[in-house]
């Protein structure tokens, strides 16, 4: 999956919207930038990331991504729940860009208080 670069001077994250799309065997997502200065109400997930290796398709503007097990799991469910702007660091953080990981790192405390939901994401069972 390709990333936009962020504006570290208007300093930007990014939030998936969970939409419904074409096939319901993949959740289904929207990528967008947003300042964390104005942006809408989202959810920060808190999770563990579950084995690396073992991953599930997700789709992100229209584009297949990997998500860990758990990962896919907690979007599936929250999209059931009626969510849909979520903030998830796996894939709201390009992981391959360290300079870019490093610096959305720094402002995790900061993504977690400007949530108006944190969740802590335990498993399906």
């Amino acid at each position: 999956m390709e990333y936009r670069p962020l504006s570290d001077e208007n300093h930007e994250i990014r939030l998936l919207t969970l939409v419904k799309g074409e096939d319901p065997a993949f959740v289904w997502c929207e990528l967008d930038h947003y300042s964390l200065t104005k942006h809408p109400p989202y959810i920060a997930l808190s999770y563990y990331w579950g084995n690396p290796a073992i991953t599930k398709t997700v789709m992100i503007n229209g584009k297949k991504a990997q998500a860990t097990v758990n990962l896919e799991a907690a979007l599936r469910q929250l999209e059931a729940d009626g969510y849909s702007k979520i903030w998830a660091d796996a894939l709201c953080i390009n992981q391959d860009d360290i300079e870019e990981r490093s610096r959305q790192i720094l402002r995790m405390r900061i993504i977690y208080a400007e949530a108006y939901l944190v969740l802590a994401w335990l498993g399906i069972e």
